[in-house]
């Protein structure tokens, strides 16, 4: 139904530029099988070929992130927690009194109301793992047994690996953006 839609907006997008075959002075300059190839290409395989592409290319980057397959998602949570292993030092929120405790963006609440400095970590950090890399993000967040992995400056969508607060030895990967959140990851330790 989609790509019945869509070939024939690409159809009808065409046609100003298929009339130019069927101008006389043009069709005596070509013709006519240059005429006839010219209006196939023009109103059957650019359509085709723009009606098959334009869905995936009308995805949004947060739709196509949650059609991933366990093996894309199972290498995320381990890139995640290769950077819980290079960042293990974390400080406790304190308001900004001095240059020791520089004023700081990003908190984190653990479930025993500790509020934590969050680690930020650029997009473009070159020590980034190859798996978040390729995700473009434009920030890292990091907190104690939490990595947020924000997409876009706004951010447009966020993914999430962090430890479940109840049940500490269970794992989640979620992906948050366009008004939803789901999980898409999880596994036991």
């Amino acid at each position: 139904m989609a790509f019945r839609f869509l070939a024939s907006v690409f159809i009808c997008l065409m046609l100003p530029f298929a009339s130019l075959f069927l101008s006389a002075r043009i069709r005596n300059k070509l013709g006519k099988r240059k005429v006839i190839t010219g209006l196939i290409l023009l109103l059957v395989i650019i359509p085709v070929v723009l009606a098959v592409v334009a869905p995936y290319l009308l995805k949004s980057p947060y739709i196509r992130f949650t059609e991933k397959d366990q093996h894309y998602y199972t290498e995320i949570a381990k890139a995640s927690d290769s950077l819980l292993q290079q960042h293990t030092i974390f400080s406790k929120h304190f308001e900004p009194l001095s240059q020791q405790h520089p004023k700081t963006d990003f908190f984190w609440m653990d479930t025993n109301n500790v509020v934590w400095d969050m680690i930020n970590i650029s997009g473009q950090d070159p020590t980034l793992p190859k798996a978040i890399r390729a995700l473009h993000p434009h920030q890292i967040l990091i907190a104690p047994n939490r990595v947020c992995i924000c997409i876009g400056v706004r951010p447009d969508y966020t993914i999430t690996w962090a430890q479940d607060e109840m049940q500490t030895n269970s794992w989640t990967l979620t992906c948050g953006g366009e008004g939803v959140g789901e999980s898409l990851y999880a596994e036991k330790r």
